[in-house]
């Protein structure tokens, strides 16, 4: 949605590795994970929780922006 065709990252989970697939972005990582976890590590980061089992750009968006404000 935003423009974006190639993505560097670190770290990435599978779920959004999948998403990024799906839109022939190109993406490098140096390491791939399950679930990306919060700070504690005991639980999954909120915004892979809010995002995890939604299937639209539009949605994830909205709802990424949701929750920083």
């Amino acid at each position: 949605l935003g423009g974006v065709n190639e993505l560097y990252t670190d770290l990435i989970s599978n779920p959004a590795l999948q998403i990024l697939e799906q839109q022939h972005i190109k993406t490098s990582y140096q390491k791939k994970v399950e679930v990306i976890l919060n700070r504690t590590q005991n639980d999954w980061c909120p915004l892979e929780r809010l995002c995890f089992n939604e299937n639209s750009l539009e949605a994830n968006l909205k709802n990424i922006g949701d929750f920083i404000n």
